[in-house]
């Protein structure tokens, strides 16, 4: 249950307790989850591979990430996520991206985050996907037009520039 901002544990209800935690894991049910896979050019431009539950983002979550990491958590996760939110977007610029998904064609954009998510909740509380669900992936997309600081998004919202771009309980 614990992790910067405790954002697994919320998409299943679950509090902070290490006591609590470990009376789940001895009388409760195990659930499957899906473990999502990215493909990804590094830093160097060298091919990555990386494996995730939960949420994986690119984008300005990723220089907000960068800025949470380097920094002292002494603050707690959601205003460690606030601070780096702040730090991370002063200095970004949306970017290309390209994105292919399983066998269909790759798509290339602007964007500010890509967000692929089977839980609920990243960025120390945001609950970024409200429809995303352990056993089904949702990608959401912050286009170029969108909301530049994403303290409040939540799902779709095209008039903010927020859109479920793949919905697919087959995603993995």
């Amino acid at each position: 249950p614990v992790g910067t901002g405790g954002d697994f544990r919320k998409t299943f209800g679950l509090d902070a307790s290490i006591a609590s935690a470990m009376e789940r894991l001895r009388k409760g049910a195990p659930h499957p989850i899906d473990c999502g896979k990215l493909s990804f050019l590094d830093h160097h431009d060298q091919p990555a591979v990386r494996y995730f539950i939960n949420i994986c983002s690119f984008g300005a979550s990723g220089r907000i990430v960068e800025k949470v990491n380097a920094a002292s958590k002494r603050l707690g996760g959601r205003l460690s996520f606030l601070a780096g939110t702040v730090r991370g977007l002063l200095d970004y610029e949306n970017r290309p991206i390209t994105l292919t998904i399983d066998d269909q064609p790759p798509r290339t954009f602007v964007s500010n985050t890509i967000a692929v998510a089977n839980g609920q909740f990243f960025g120390g509380g945001m609950h970024i996907a409200a429809k995303a669900k352990p056993g089904n992936f949702i990608i959401l997309r912050v286009s170029e037009e969108g909301e530049r600081i994403p303290l409040t998004i939540a799902d779709t919202d095209p008039e903010k520039g927020i859109y479920e771009w793949y919905n697919n309980g087959n995603f993995s």
